[in-house]
Order: C-alpha cells, then structure tokens, then sequence
C-alpha cells in the first residue's frame, strides 16, 4: 500500500480560462504528476485514470485531447464521478482480491420506478390511519394515488439527500417537539410519516435484497477510494468541489496520494482571508451554505491546506476579482468600501467585454443569446456554412429530435387522412400499416392476419422511440 504524502497535490484552474483544455495541456505537459508522463511513449497516458464532474465532461475532455493534437494511442480511462453506480464494472475490473469481491457482491440499486411504488404504497397504508382523519372522519391528508405518487417523488428525493450528506434517519425526531405549541399539528403529522419510513423501509429494502442507489453509489466511490490507497498509477480529478461527503473523502485520496493530483474549478483566490474564513460560519455567524466556494474551502479544509498552498495553472483575470467581490459573502459585505478603491481599475477592465440584456420574456432571452452566439462566430472569421454547422444546427437538435419522434409516431399511427382519399388505392399503391390491417382484419374478415400487421407496428415504433429517447438523454 503506497502512503499518504505530507504534501497534497492540489491545483486550481481559473473560471476566466478554458478549463478542460488547460487541464489536459497541464497533464501532457507532466505539472500535475511528477515524472508522469514519462516519456512520449503513445501508450503512457493510459495508464492514468481522469476523473471528471460528468459525462458530458467526459466526452468533452476526449474531444479536447483530440482537438490539441494529443500523441496518444490510447487515452487516460477517464470516469465521470457523477455517475459512479454507471461504472461499477470498470471498479470491479481494476480490483483485485478482496476489493473485487466488495465490488461484485454490492447488492442491486432499486430501481427507480419501483421505488416510486413502493413509497406510494407506504403512503397509502398511513394515510388510512386514524390520526389522519378529523372528528368526523374528514381525511387530513388527500389520499388520492396521484398525491401518493407525487409525496413518494418528495421523499425519494429527501432520502438521497440524507444520503448524500450523511445523514441518519434518528436526526429527524429532534424536528418537531411536541413541547412547541405555536407549531401547527401538521408538523406532527409530517414527522409521523417520516417515522414510518425510517422503521419500514430498510426492512422492505431487505426483503428485496437491493439497497438505494445513493447508497450503491456512496459505497463504490469508497471501494475505488480504498483501490486508490493500493494502487500506484496515477490519478487526477478535476473539475469537482467535493459537495458530496463520499465524494470529498475520494478527492482527498487522490489529492494525498504520491501519483494524484486534485485540480479545483475557479478557487477564489482574490477574497480577503476573514471574508474567506467566515465561510465556514462561527458562533455568530452562520455558514454560507449557497456560497459558490463554500464547498471547496470545506475540501481544502478537508485536505489540510490553505489556498496559499493551491498551485495555480493558469494566470487570473481582473474580472476574478472583480466577481469574487460581487459574490462576497453577505456577512463581510461591509468591505466592500474599502475594496472600491483598489478594484476600480480592475472593475471597468472586468466589465469592458461585458453586456447587459434585459429580456421581456423567454423567446426574446432565446434570441438575444443566438444573436451574440452568431456575432462571435462571425468575429472569429466564421463565415455561413460554419455558423449553421456548429451553432445554428446544434441549438435546433433537440427541437428536431422530438419533431422526428412525434412524427414518425404520427406517421406510422395515420389512418383517417389515407383512408378518407384513397382507401389505400389505387391498387394498394397508398396503402400503408394502419389502413392495411384495417382492410385486412375487418374488410376482408382475416382477423389473425390483420392482428399480425397491427402487432408488426410495435417493435418498429418501440426501435425509433428507444433510439431517440436515447440521443436525447445523451443530449
């Protein structure tokens, strides 16, 4: 097992430069791990595991590689860390031994849906309890399927947030105390609730053999946290805060291990040091918790440095400082007289490139950000074919995924318009799916055979809607 370094690795990439590109040209170049890449050996980089936000991010960090020239056959395994429970199989291949079996042996996520039910059905069964009926009967509660169904959203929803964070279900019975009269009794009654979940739903979780898929995925970010501990290829993160407690651990890992490097996204370097540290809150203050950096100084916290220590890799801009005072936390906004003075210069060189538009609703919001997208294209020398390639096109592309969806749906479900012009004729020349069955079925009286060109509609809508539906999540 390689040790922990005293020294963490950690870098910062302002928000002013092109993250992703100034990620990888830092990594090529060997600053972010020492001695790593070795040589230009094509195969060297993939021996590197990049883990990134999101998806999205990955696909975009393949596109960079390939978009700066990269001289590697093969790339790093780049991972995104939002969807962790997507990549159980790439954990349990890098395994070996004991970790392997933990990764194998995690039980089933529950799914989606079902859970939904199965929160519903609980809902059901409590709000046909006796304290949620007034005196006369009168339910308290609405207790219609479709209130359940949508209660069951809320609280799948508080479930994976007392998850992500850590929390136990036992935090929940200190809410509400029945020794506070000014609360409504519908506090009580909400409690009630989530005290019946708290004592039914792990035991219907067991039953099943399954686990929540916040839980699934808290689990394998440990497994590949303690892989890390054992391993000594390098790593990277990037681009992620540690907002998530399981998460921050893994970032920490990575961060002190002799082949890791952790690299944060726009670490406010320009903030006063006592504005920075009221963050976190103290006995007078509460901490800012909307804060966009209030997740990041609990990461460093975390690791044990100070942002003196954060390597940067690329120089800031003025506007970095003039829009780490514009989101200066609400308690030292104090400061801001005596901060004017030194960011005047810096304010009108921030907001030189800047423009205000004051849209009267979302369709003109729309077309303002299409008309500046089309004017910086055209300030790069782009001229029309390209604009419609690369802005024009991509910004229409969900508009006309859908248009093909609904109307290969239509188009395949038509009968009313073919059949009230033509009848299918002449000789069958127009004939199409749904007239034919109709024809074949209750015309000519061959009901099995008009069934089977009916049922042939099936696979062939179920194809395009799976294959759109597809693009689009991908999207």
């Amino acid at each position: 097992m390689y040790a922990a370094r005293m020294s963490p690795r950690v870098f910062n990439i302002p928000a002013s430069a092109p993250f992703l590109r100034v990620l990888i040209e830092a990594l090529r170049a060997g600053k972010l791990v020492p001695g790593f890449p070795a040589h230009r050996d094509p195969l060297e980089l993939a021996r590197a595991t990049l883990y990134l936000p999101t998806r999205r991010a990955c696909r975009l960090a393949r596109k960079v590689f390939f978009d700066i020239g990269a001289d590697a056959v093969i790339l790093p395994h780049i991972v995104a860390l939002g969807e962790l429970d997507e990549d159980e199989l790439i954990f349990a291949q890098a395994a070996t031994g004991e970790l392997a079996e933990t990764a194998l042996r995690l039980p089933d996520a529950l799914a989606p849906f079902e859970r939904r039910l199965l929160l519903a059905q609980l809902i059901m069964t409590w709000v046909k309890s006796p304290e949620l009926h007034g005196a006369a009967g009168t339910p308290l509660v609405a207790s219609t399927p479709a209130a359940a169904m949508a209660l069951a959203d809320d609280l799948a929803r508080l479930s994976d947030d007392m998850i992500t964070r850590s929390v136990r279900w036992e935090k929940i019975d200190d809410l509400v105390r029945e020794e506070q009269p000014d609360l409504d009794q519908y506090w009580q009654l909400s409690l009630r609730l989530l005290q019946v979940l708290r004592e039914q739903w792990p035991r219907i979780l067991d039953e099943r053999g399954v686990i929540e898929p916040a839980e699934r995925r808290d689990r394998l970010i440990a497994a590949e946290q303690a892989r890390l501990a054992r391993s000594d290829a390098p790593a990277i993160a990037a681009g992620s805060t540690g907002s998530m407690p399981a998460t921050a651990m893994l970032l920490e890992t990575i961060a002190k291990h002799p082949r890791g490097a952790l690299v944060l996204p726009g670490l406010d370097t320009a903030l006063d040091e006592a504005s920075w540290q009221a963050l976190s809150g103290d006995e007078k203050r509460v901490p800012a918790f909307g804060h966009a950096q209030f997740a990041m100084q609990a990461l460093l916290k975390r690791i044990g440095i100070t942002r003196a220590q954060v390597t940067q890799l690329e120089e800031s801009s003025p506007r970095e400082a003039f829009v780490s005072e514009v989101l200066r936390p609400a308690d030292t906004t104090d400061r801001w007289h005596t901060a004017r003075k030194s960011l005047e210069a810096a304010a009108d060189q921030a907001a030189a490139a800047m423009m205000v538009i004051e849209a009267a609703d979302d369709e003109q919001e729309a077309l303002a950000v299409a008309i500046v997208l089309r004017e910086a294209a055209e300030t790069d020398g782009a001229k029309t074919f390209r604009q419609f390639w690369h802005i024009t096109l991509p910004l229409l592309q969900p508009v006309i995924a859908v248009v093909v969806l609904f109307s290969t749906i239509w188009t395949f479900a038509d009968f009313q318009i073919v059949y009230i012009l033509t009848h299918g004729g002449p000789i069958n020349a127009t004939q199409i799916f749904a007239t034919m069955a109709y024809d074949v079925a209750l015309v000519a009286g061959r009901i099995g055979e008009g069934s089977a060109i009916s049922l042939f509609l099936f696979p062939a809508l179920l194809i395009v809607i799976i294959l759109m539906l597809r693009y689009l999540r991908k999207e």
